[in-house]
């Protein structure tokens, strides 16, 4: 097996809220949440280290923010740009 092959297939442990940067954390605390729903713990840590991810679960499960919390913090780190103005 190559390395990138085992990369790939490695079992990540599950994120925690205590564990997600600092910028994540206050938007959860603002969003009221106290701890991250199961779907997110276990995607949140494949979706930071840039794998690929499909999710299956119950509506109102929490898979929104597992994709939206890391897609927000890489945002957050793009040079802004000054508005348009038509």
């Amino acid at each position: 097996m190559t390395k990138e092959l085992e990369k790939q297939t490695e079992v990540l442990p599950p994120a925690t809220l205590a564990g997600l940067p600092e910028r994540l954390r206050r938007g959860a605390a603002r969003a009221g949440w106290s701890e991250l729903m199961p779907v997110q713990a276990q995607a949140i840590p494949y979706l930071f280290a840039r794998r690929d991810m499909m999710i299956q679960s119950r509506a109102g499960s929490g898979k929104t923010g597992a994709f939206l919390m890391p897609i927000l913090e890489l945002v957050s780190w793009l040079p802004s740009r000054p508005a348009r103005t038509w």
